[in-house]
């Protein structure tokens, strides 16, 4: 009989335990949709221009001198702010940036 009580309890413990990470998990989930939402929001309102991506990879990109001594692959690209073509190309280049 006191096996039974002992048995019971400790399930009633074991589905309070469940019901606390559920409603932590819960929790977790909807603060990362209304931080989601907020990141999208913003990105929405700031948007980043195809002249903004080339500037700030023209600004970061490593020094001239370091082409062919990297061990990198170099991706050489003119580009003018009032070139349609390098505007559409700005995300696909910077996206090749990161990941070299």
């Amino acid at each position: 009989n006191s096996k039974l009580v002992a048995s019971k309890k400790a399930t009633e413990e074991k589905r309070k335990s469940l019901q606390k990470d559920r409603k932590i998990n819960i929790g977790v989930a909807v603060l990362s949709f209304f931080a989601a939402f907020a990141n999208y929001a913003y990105q929405f309102v700031h948007p980043v221009t195809a002249v903004e991506l080339l500037s700030e990879m023209t600004s970061t990109s490593a020094p001239l001198e370091s082409i062919g001594r990297n061990g990198k692959p170099t991706l050489v690209d003119f580009w003018a702010p009032w070139c349609d073509n390098c505007r559409v190309a700005a995300p696909t280049l910077r996206e090749i940036e990161r990941i070299q």
